[in-house]
């Protein structure tokens, strides 16, 4: 058995531990420390609590230039626990892989294993470097770890996720900014009095919002969820909170809408005679593209085998995509792309980190009618075929990498490309909650309690 065979397995019992126990942004405790102590048996130099940030990490082998990391990502998503079959059934975990980051944490861990097994055998210098980063479902564990000095030294990065094709990306994503707003009354009774009603200036704010974001906002996303809002519709509500995403393909667009919908917050509190406070979480800028890591990435993509499903696993996909969705149908991409026109409908906080060190980024498939951030997807995650496009994947990661360490100039070459994208579009820098809460109590913050 190959050592790339060899790691396969570990990735995959890896992905599984990290599957089995599912922990929410900022609370990955059991997927920090097992990916720590698997990179420790390989001989990587650790550091812990990177910025300040207790399942953050990096994890170091080797010396001098280039230094290449790889990103690792590991939080789940609130609400999504289910069992890895074709049924809706929930483990009754907080969280589940709906987005298959368990894959992400795993594999890129382990194609950091074997660069250096590979930088070992060749005797090759340089550096090999994972970051450990949390929270990336509220796009703030990377823009934190940038400002705190997590990248530092870092010349080039590496990263992959799951996608509905197979293909490395050298084009932009959209911007993306999260914050909760919160409502603060007065209980009564709703028969006598609606004045100072939390939920009265939420639903104000919420509508306020839609009424005008098409005019106002046109090319900005808005989405909100109430996490809380009231008890029982005879008790006037003393405490309301609207939890708010945003995303556009122009960050300055997105911020100028932001800071509207603060002061539409702050009128409406005003309105119902109740307080207003806001937890701001983070905001991050969509992906620099580089093509000159994406054309490295793809010559190699180009020498690998695209993984194919059996028989018996497309009618486990079929019937799972089926009580999921109702669909019949069944797609999956068989072939690659280089994507360099057009944009990502899709935000990561590592775009902001891609503004300043080259990043590289590759997606591997999965079917069309698979819904990310849902039960099914967290089902699929924890089946054994769910990793064929991500070793695929990795395969491709790791031999590129190496032609990196064998050629440095091609790193040079890359940060070039940043520095002169950079140039020709200066931007504004994105914000995150630096609060000590959110490191040390990121369980008020699931729990709605922060503010």
């Amino acid at each position: 058995m190959s050592t790339w065979d060899e790691l396969k397995k570990e990735i995959s019992d890896i992905g599984e531990m990290l599957w089995r126990n599912p922990e929410l942004p900022l609370m990955e405790y059991y997927a920090s420390d097992t990916l720590i102590k698997w990179l420790q048996t390989k001989g990587f130099k650790i550091t812990r609590n990177l910025g300040g940030y207790p399942t953050a990490f990096k994890a170091e082998w080797g010396s001098g230039y280039p230094n290449i990391g790889m990103i690792a990502e590991y939080d789940a998503l609130p609400g999504l626990s289910n069992h890895n079959g074709v049924t809706r059934k929930s483990l009754k975990q907080e969280a589940g892989h709906g987005c298959l980051h368990n894959h992400i944490g795993a594999l890129n861990t382990g194609v950091a294993i074997a660069i250096k097994q590979e930088l070992e055998k060749h005797r090759l210098k340089g550096t090999i470097t994972v970051i450990g980063c949390p929270a990336e479902e509220i796009v703030m564990g990377k823009v934190a770890l940038l400002h705190k000095g997590g990248f530092k030294g870092i010349d080039l990065l590496l990263t992959s996720h799951v996608d509905y094709q197979n293909a490395v990306l050298s084009r932009p994503s959209l911007a993306a900014l999260q914050s909760e707003f919160a409502f603060s009354g007065v209980a009564n009774h709703t028969g006598i009095s609606r004045k100072q009603n939390a939920l009265d200036s939420a639903e104000l704010f919420i509508q306020t919002i839609e009424k005008v974001r098409y005019h106002r906002f046109p090319n900005v996303s808005i989405e909100h969820v109430i996490r809380h809002g009231g008890v029982a519709p005879n008790i006037a509500t003393d405490f309301a909170s609207v939890w708010i995403s945003m995303r556009s393909n122009q960050y300055n667009d997105m911020i100028s809408a932001y800071e509207e919908i603060k002061a539409m917050a702050q009128q409406c509190a005003f309105i119902c005679q109740v307080d207003n406070k806001e937890g701001f979480i983070a905001s991050t800028h969509g992906y620099l593209p580089n093509d000159t890591v994406g054309d490295i990435l793809y010559s190699h993509m180009k020498q690998v085998e695209i993984p194919r499903y059996t028989e018996s696993e497309c009618s486990v996909l079929k019937e799972l995509i089926k009580n999921a969705t109702n669909l019949e149908t069944f797609t999956l991409d068989e072939n690659i792309k280089y994507l360099k026109e057009g944009i990502e409908a899709y935000s990561q906080d590592d775009g902001e980190v891609s503004f300043h060190i080259p990043l590289g980024r590759m997606n591997w498939t999965m079917p069309q009618e698979l819904p990310l951030h849902n039960w099914a997807t967290t089902a699929f995650a924890g089946m054994e075929m769910s990793y064929k496009g991500a070793f695929m994947v990795g395969e491709v990661l790791i031999s590129s990498a190496i032609e990196m360490f064998k050629n440095s100039d091609l790193v040079k070459l890359a940060r070039e490309e940043l520095e002169s994208r950079v140039k020709n579009n200066p931007i504004m820098p994105a914000t995150f909650n630096d609060g000590e809460l959110l490191r040390k109590n990121p369980e008020a913050f699931w729990k709605g309690e922060w503010l």
